[in-house]
Order: structure tokens, then sequence, then C-alpha cells
């Protein structure tokens, strides 16, 4: 099923893409991207607003797009898609409204995307991600896992951005478009630009399939603690997106054990859940005083109340 709303890529019009609104039910073929903002003054001009939103339903010049916007299109034409995916322009940045509502449907949106563009090495929107790699010489004959392709790849820029984590594990199907090279990640491979096969595994815990050890509950939550610690290393840039940014995973995870959720804990689980602590690499940062108006209402039993990995 498509999103409430998509670009349009009119193949016969390269110069210009288009904001549409989609039917409730609509199905159809869409590529989602997943990308770092950058410099909060650059996403500023290429947010949907209130203001310029029947604009962008008539035309949207394709010049005006920052580089990883334009990548975008390009990569979805060349691939025969029609329709794309991005959050700041398919989403009415200054409705609040709006914004709660499509945030909380991240998980539709993800998992039902034909393939999700990862925009990996790039720290930002004016970066782009469409580079040429030069082909390693050779390739070692022996694999550790984690091995030192998904080393590289978890050190990225996309790696540190908090939304980014459920976008990756939601997706079915995704390229991440590397600093060395192009990476397939799917439910059941992973594979390198140049042929190596990374095994089953993904660079995060993804939903791969259902658990299948004796304890299934067990094992379940397992995947939400390691989902848990991948987030907390992350960065968002507003402490009030701390439970916002991982609610497409815990709709999927609610879906998937049929728990219930408190504050990042899941009470059948609770009494595993309040063991947490600081990871023990961490520097003990404090939040800043806006950050910590942010948490307030997170109560200190909570791993979501501190900043910082856990």
């Amino acid at each position: 099923l498509l999103p409430k709303r998509l670009l349009r890529l009119d193949f016969n019009n390269t110069d210009q893409v288009q904001l549409m609104e989609c039917a409730e039910g609509q199905a159809g073929r869409y590529a989602a991207l997943s990308h770092c903002w950058g410099n909060p003054r650059d996403m500023e001009q290429i947010k949907t607003t209130r203001r310029n939103y029947k604009q962008r339903l008539r035309c949207i010049l394709y010049g005006d797009l920052p580089k990883s916007f334009q990548d975008a299109v390009r990569v979805c034409r060349a691939l025969g898609l029609q329709h794309l995916w991005i959050d700041s322009l398919c989403i009415v940045q200054d409705d609040s409204n709006d914004w709660q509502h499509e945030s909380a449907k991240m998980t539709d949106t993800y998992e039902n995307a034909f393939i999700t563009l990862a925009a990996t090495a790039s720290a930002g929107c004016t970066e782009g991600f469409t580079m040429t790699h030069q082909r390693p010489r050779h390739f070692s004959e022996f694999s550790v896992y984690p091995g030192p392709d998904l080393v590289r790849l978890r050190n990225q820029p996309l790696y540190r951005r908090g939304w980014t984590l459920q976008e990756m594990a939601l997706s079915g199907r995704l390229v991440h478009f590397a600093h060395d090279q192009l990476y397939w990640f799917c439910r059941s491979s992973t594979q390198g630009q140049y042929g190596q096969n990374l095994g089953t595994g993904t660079a995060l815990p993804a939903l791969n399939s259902r658990p299948t050890e004796q304890d299934p509950t067990l094992q379940d939550h397992n995947l939400w603690w390691d989902w848990v610690e991948d987030y907390s290393r992350r960065q968002l840039t507003r402490s009030e997106d701390k439970f916002p940014a991982l609610a497409g995973l815990t709709k999927k995870f609610q879906q998937l054990t049929g728990g219930h959720h408190a504050l990042g804990l899941w009470m059948d689980d609770i009494h595993y859940g309040l063991l947490w602590r600081r990871a023990r690499t961490s520097k003990g940062s404090q939040p800043s005083a806006e950050e910590a108006d942010g948490y307030s209402y997170i109560p200190s039993w909570s791993w979501a109340s501190i900043q910082g990995p856990i």
C-alpha cells in the first residue's frame, strides 16, 4: 500500500518532480529514502510546509532539490520506479498533527516500500550519495562476523542518526550507498557490490524471522534490547523525538509479541528491562539543559531517561 503522499517522477519530464496525494488503500511500488538531514539551514530550503504545500503539488524543480534527493530521483528512474518517499517532502513539517500521524506510520512506510535507498556515507542532504568506487584487487579467503565490511558500514554517518535505525530494520530490501561500495540487504542475505557474501546477518539487529527457540518470548525481547543498545548510541536533533524515532519498531514488536509497552520497556519483561545500565564505554556525559527538559517526562527507571549508550 502507498503512504499518504509520494513524489511522482515523470519519466518524460526530468526537470521536475511533483508531490502527490495517494488514495487510502491504493497499491503500488515506491522507493523510500533513508538519509541524514545534515545542516538545519540546508533543510529549511527543501521542507514541505503548509505555506508551500499547494506549490509542491504543482511542481518541484529538480534543480532545487539537494544533491542526495537528486541522486535518489536518478536511482529511482534507473530502476523504473515512478514514486519516491522522502520524509522532509512527504510530511508537512510545520503541521504537528500531520507529523505525528505520519511518523507513527513509519512501520508501514518502510515495510511497504519496494526498496529503501540508504544514503549511508552522506552526513547531510547536500552531499549526494552516488559515487564511483574503485574495485579492490583481491578479497580475503576467510570471513569473521562482524567482518571488516560490516564494521566499516557501522561507522558511516547514517548509522549515527537515531531515526534511521527503524528505517533500516523495517525495510524488506535496502541498498546502502557507502564510501567503499554498495551493499544489498534483504531478509535472507547481505551482499557486497563485488560479490562478497556477508552472510544472513545484518549490520544491525533486523526482523529476519520469528525466533524458533524453545522460549520465543525471551528471544523476541533479546531482539528488542539489541535494538535499544544500538539506538542509544545514535544521535537525535531533538530530545523529544526519543520515543517517536523508535515508534515504528515499537509497533512492529508489539505486533510480534502482543506485549504492552511502557516508556521503552515491556510489561511481560519488566524484571529484565529494569536491569539496564550505562555502557562502560560511556563517558557519563550529561544532557544539556535543553536536552534535560526534553527528558523530564521520562522516569529515571527507563533507559530512555539518559543520554548516551546503555
